[in-house]
């Protein structure tokens, strides 16, 4: 009713309306309920005022305020009463879309500690923007206890993280002992619901790790694969700027060495540095060869997913005994081979 009655005084003040015509025009376009509350009156003499206090005493505003309440609860309000700054960028950069999500995330937010562990990590899943529009080469398939999964490869994080959406499609307990504080969720610390012992498989590596559990809600994908995995001796990162490989090579530290910079040196592109190694030696270094690829190899289209998988893994355990080109044979002056051609 308010409503109408505004656009009503609105036409009058367009039009020019004296009372006289904006009752006589108002009234008639009455209907249903109001029409026969109309038709219901013994007098009809009252101004233009008097009808507009009529019409609302009628006809009141049936808004709930508990609707009210609830529709004012939006993150926005939320949002501008938090006095902490780092919890408000936060809670604006996560993008929640429900209430719900904010509480939870308000519960996660622990107590300050004297004995505090804290576990950060380089990469915050930026949900300002959607998650997925970030450096594709990092998401991962994965498979966790044997379930696919969807996996994210964060050189910066410190530890693996799973969401509790993942744990629960696993089946998996979680242990709640001797937690630490993960930052990096915006300048925040939060502590895990719990860790789990899981094995996990992505590209060429196949390991068993320890992953903390932390709520969907602040993780936008099921795995974060952190330093306890990429950091592991025999696990390398083949990475170009469309694509990024993990593999495990055979450990074998005698014929490791270290370079070290001979002297401070300021890094740009394409500049040569003078390099020392520790220990000392001398003759022909070489880095570790590129893995091996499925689509490297020929491989029977009918042989299972996991038999390929395990194929792989074992051509790049012993990659040094497997050449992909004459490049990688080497060559040797101790002794020399004659062909004669018949």
């Amino acid at each position: 009713m308010e409503d109408w009655l505004s656009k009503i005084n609105e036409s009058a003040a367009v039009y020019g309306w004296s009372e006289r015509q904006t009752i006589f025009y108002a009234l008639p376009k009455l209907t249903g309920l109001a029409k026969k509350w109309y038709d219901g009156l013994t007098s009809v003499k009252f101004s233009w005022i008097e009808w507009q206090e009529k019409l609302l005493e009628a006809f009141p505003c049936d808004e709930n305020y508990g609707d009210i309440l609830w529709e004012m609860l939006n993150l926005d309000c939320i949002t501008h009463g938090i006095y902490d700054f780092n919890i408000k960028m936060n809670v604006q950069g996560a993008r929640f879309e429900k209430p719900e999500q904010v509480l939870n995330y308000f519960r996660n937010i622990p107590s300050k500690s004297n004995n505090e562990t804290f576990v950060t990590r380089r990469l915050q899943l930026d949900t300002r923007e959607h998650p997925w529009t970030l450096n594709q080469k990092y998401f991962k398939p994965v498979r966790v206890n044997g379930l696919e999964l969807t996996g994210y490869v964060d050189f910066g994080s410190e530890c693996t993280l799973i969401s509790e959406d993942s744990c629960h499609k696993l089946g998996l307990s979680l242990s709640s002992q001797n937690l630490p504080l993960l930052r990096g969720f915006g300048n925040n610390a939060i502590v895990p619901a719990g860790k789990v012992s899981i094995r996990i498989i992505v590209d060429l590596v196949d390991v068993e790790l320890t992953a903390y559990v932390v709520s969907s809600s602040l993780l936008p994908t099921d795995v974060l694969i952190g330093q306890s995995l990429t950091e592991i001796s025999t696990v390398r990162a083949y990475k170009t700027d469309k694509e990024l490989t993990l593999y495990q090579v055979t450990a074998n530290k005698t014929n490791t060495i270290i370079l070290k910079p001979s002297k401070c040196a300021i890094i740009k592109k394409d500049t040569i540095v003078e390099v020392k190694s520790v220990p000392e030696y001398t003759g022909q270094v070489s880095s570790d060869p590129t893995p091996i690829m499925t689509e490297d190899i020929n491989v029977d289209p009918e042989i299972a997913g996991d038999v390929k998988h395990q194929l792989i893994k074992l051509l790049n355990q012993n990659r040094d005994c497997f050449a992909l080109s004459s490049n990688e044979l080497g060559k040797t002056e101790v002794t020399e081979n004659a062909n004669k051609a018949q």
